[in-house]
């Protein structure tokens, strides 16, 4: 894609498809986070991994999944060292004070930069479910 390596391409696509928001390191230190929750903006990789802290402490996550459209990622500019890819999610979540599962689903856009030991999330903006509708009487 873009005269990109195809290696170059894989690993990108693997840190997306697995989860880019992982405990190792696959946030860049001046990464922002704008989540669904309606937290952020969150900047730097210890405010992101604060944020994403606190979350487990009040919910359950299980079965996400995050599928990469299927033209990303583009590469920006000439140099091959950043990329832009957005796509779909979905999650089930249940509070770990009690309420059903619930399914949510939404989309992202992120920003990538090749950094030394690979690729890091520089940006990523999530959207989630739209707010439930204010009951009328």
């Amino acid at each position: 894609m873009f005269g990109w390596r195809m290696e170059e391409e894989a690993k990108l696509e693997f840190i997306i498809t697995v989860n880019w928001c992982r405990e190792d390191g696959s946030i860049a230190t001046d990464g922002l986070l704008c989540d669904a929750d309606g937290s952020g903006p969150h900047y730097g990789r210890p405010a992101i991994e604060k944020s994403f802290a606190d979350g487990f402490k009040q919910f359950h996550f299980s079965n996400h999944v995050t599928t990469p459209d299927q033209y990303s990622p583009h590469v920006i500019g000439t140099a091959g060292n950043e990329a832009w890819a957005f796509g779909e999610w979905s999650m089930t979540i249940q509070g770990k004070n009690g309420g059903g599962p619930m399914q949510i689903k939404g989309n992202w856009g992120a920003i990538f930069v090749r950094e030394r030991d690979g690729w890091k999330a520089r940006m990523v903006v999530i959207n989630g479910p739209p707010p439930e509708p204010a009951q009328t009487k």
